[in-house]
């Protein structure tokens, strides 16, 4: 079933030719969502560039009857960005949505993570959404409000072995995300991070996928960009939401009460190993 608040809407989908980018991709385009699709086609790490494999899910989804332009722009390279909404402007008339979907992951140990791994993982993780948002904000706003929506990782929340540069990349997203929301509010552009658990080429090898139980799957996580690119989320800016399987969910940051020391003066250090389970729990 289409839903109004999304048909004709135009979306620029980066990473769009595997795995989440390709769900929201299709999803979308059942919607009546008019796409530009990006994808290098490089693997896993970042390597390589492959045109064919956006160009092949373009023509998949035009066969369908959708409007859709396929690019196979680095959305890493100095003036991607500015192209990029430039193209979704020029061939489909304005730009209502993005989605951020590209990624790389080269894990390694803590101690053996290179200053390229973390280079490529913060170019590809946090510069290019910001510099995407950054470029769709004056076209979103010419079209009377938008929403940014990009995936996060679990690893930018609560750390993850094997993934430094992708743990320290996926933090500096989410803040982009609270930041970019509070600040964009005003023009009714929104921006959200979802934050999935499903399995993809970049996921294989976690031990949450190694039995072949998991139902964790793209699929499960497009319907949650979809809701959040249309009007019915029109209320819904910097959240940080979860998706795994049929289960969708809020991440939150919270306090706890704390401990309450006595008068204006610091806490003497014996006060604060005396506490330390009332103040944290």
């Amino acid at each position: 079933m289409r839903v109004p608040a999304l048909s004709d809407q135009v979306v620029l989908v980066t990473g769009a030719a595997r795995g989440i980018g390709l769900a929201c991709a299709r999803l979308l385009a059942g919607q009546g969502v008019r796409l530009l699709l990006n994808d290098l086609g490089c693997d896993e790490a970042g390597h390589g560039a492959d045109p064919t494999l956006v160009e092949a899910v373009a023509r998949e989804l035009q066969r369908d009857g959708a409007d859709v332009v396929a690019d196979a722009t680095d959305v890493t390279e100095d003036g991607a960005a500015d192209a990029l909404v430039s193209l979704a402007v020029t061939r489909l008339g304005r730009l209502d949505g993005l989605v951020s979907c590209a990624g790389v992951v080269e894990r390694a140990r803590f101690a053996r993570t290179t200053a390229a791994q973390r280079a490529k993982a913060f170019a590809v993780g946090a510069e290019a959404p910001l510099a995407l948002t950054r470029a769709a904000h004056p076209a979103m706003q010419r079209a009377g409000g938008g929403s940014v929506v990009v995936m996060a990782g679990t690893a930018g929340l609560q750390g993850q072995r094997r993934d430094l540069a992708a743990a320290m990349a996926q933090g500096a997203l989410l803040g982009f995300v609270r930041t970019a929301a509070l600040e964009l509010r005003p023009d009714k552009v929104r921006v959200n991070a979802v934050v999935p658990t499903a399995l993809t080429r970049q996921t294989a090898e976690l031990p949450l996928f190694q039995s072949g139980r998991a139902k964790l799957t793209p699929e499960h996580v497009a319907p949650l960009v979809a809701h959040l690119l249309s009007d019915r989320a029109a209320n819904v800016s910097g959240a940080i939401l979860g998706v795994a399987g049929s289960r969708f969910f809020a991440h939150q940051a919270s306090e706890t009460d704390g401990y309450f020391g006595e008068g204006d003066e610091p806490l003497d250090l014996d006060v604060i190993a005396a506490r330390w389970d009332d103040a944290t729990r």
